[in-house]
């Protein structure tokens, strides 16, 4: 990148905080001039969990700081949290390793009703802000052709009943690929059992996955971010 290049981008960024002043991805907070994603405090409130019994990755463990960041991300409108979720990934041991390799990445979808009230899918959002630390574009191969009751809201036990059959995968899309999931949270890992049945039903060759936070499981390694 030119020194010119370098001086324009950060003119820009001065430019859209001062039109669109930065909030903490946490606390959802006006964030101090030179901030960037979060406040110090609220980012020590966050712990790396990166690997759960499953098998798949994850970046953080589902607690009071990741719940709130998730929730201001999903109910609050504050959709610049998904690139400060993606900032963390470097920063959490080899949980960036962890996520290459793959030919394409695909997120959890929303039913179509669900989207329209929301507007936006957190999960792609997400894997759009990892593709350049993925390196491989995202891929809506996925679709939900059953609005099912909120996961949060059943009990643990009939959480994958309740999401069973809910996906459909594009055959042309992922036959013989190596597909990386994408979600926001990962509990019983039974949406993303209902997504890999569905990407392997269309031939897709590897499906891996990672979410930002998995509750309910502990991995050997945790370390707060601000330890960094």
């Amino acid at each position: 990148m030119s020194s010119n290049q370098g001086i324009f981008d950060r003119l820009k960024d001065i430019i859209l905080d001062a039109l669109y002043p930065p909030r903490c991805a946490i606390c959802d907070a006006l964030l101090p001039v030179g901030a960037r994603h979060f406040h110090a405090e609220c980012a020590a409130g966050l712990v790396f969990a990166e690997q759960y019994e499953d098998g798949g990755t994850a970046l953080l463990e589902y607690n009071a700081a990741s719940r709130d960041m998730i929730h201001n991300f999903k109910y609050g409108g504050n959709t610049p949290a998904a690139s400060a979720i993606a900032s963390l990934i470097d920063r959490g041991g080899d949980v960036a390793s962890r996520i290459t390799g793959y030919d394409m990445i695909v997120p959890v979808p929303l039913h179509a009703a669900r989207l329209r009230e929301r507007g936006f899918n957190q999960s792609e959002l997400l894997a759009r802000a990892m593709e350049p630390i993925c390196g491989v574009p995202v891929v809506a191969a996925l679709s939900r052709v059953r609005d099912t009751k909120k996961q949060s809201l059943v009990a643990r036990q009939l959480r994958r009943p309740n999401i069973a059959g809910a996906f459909v995968a594009e055959a042309g899309l992922v036959r013989a690929k190596r597909v990386l999931l994408v979600d926001d949270i990962t509990t019983t890992g039974g949406t993303f059992a209902e997504c890999e049945e569905a990407l392997r039903s269309a031939g897709a060759e590897e499906v891996g996955s990672f979410a930002v936070c998995v509750a309910g499981k502990r991995d050997a390694v945790r370390r707060t971010v601000s330890r960094q």
